[in-house]
């Protein structure tokens, strides 16, 4: 069991394999799981969705974010969702966003409009309310290996900190 700082704990992270990941559900991506912060982004129908601080992936092809993670080694969670958001809810929401905004807008924003858990402030708010709801099916794991210790805690002004870096590189 990895234990997250946090109070989620996750009683099994299941590695990723093709036989375990189902394209057209609805997953919830944390990029980058063993830094502060991480990167979120949603995937439904076999089409992924993040807003970034330089644009968007808008409606990118999973087989093309898999192959990303894959060859970068990057360790990313996938939260699957007992959800019935579709490809066409998602994208509806991401095209009212260009970018990350510091202290206005961060990867956050539209998944938690998407999700309809408006008072997510961080991912951490967003995991507790999709757990009370009882939402997350099953965690898969990529790259994730015993040296994962679990998501780091942190605060919003993290991420505004890591927007303004990435806004002013």
């Amino acid at each position: 069991m990895v234990e997250l700082s946090f109070e989620l704990k996750l009683d099994e992270i299941v590695p990723f394999e093709k036989s375990v990941f189902c394209r057209d559900n609805v997953y919830l991506w944390i990029w980058h799981a063993d830094k502060i912060p991480p990167h979120i982004g949603i995937s439904s129908n076999g089409f992924y969705y993040s807003l970034k601080s330089n644009g968007k992936d808008n409606g990118v092809e999973i087989e093309h974010v898999i192959e990303l993670v894959e060859r970068k080694a990057i360790k990313t969670l996938l939260f699957e969702l007992n959800s019935e958001t579709t490809k066409t809810d998602i994208s509806e929401v991401f095209n009212r966003y260009d970018c990350t905004v510091p202290n206005q807008v961060t990867c956050l924003n539209p998944i938690k409009k998407v999700l309809g858990i408006e008072e997510a402030g961080i991912l951490k708010d967003l995991l507790v309310e999709l757990e009370i709801n009882n939402t997350i099916q099953k965690v898969i794991g990529f790259n994730i290996d015993g040296s994962f210790e679990g998501l780091k805690d942190y605060d919003v002004n993290a991420i505004h900190d890591r927007l303004r870096k990435l806004k002013n590189a």
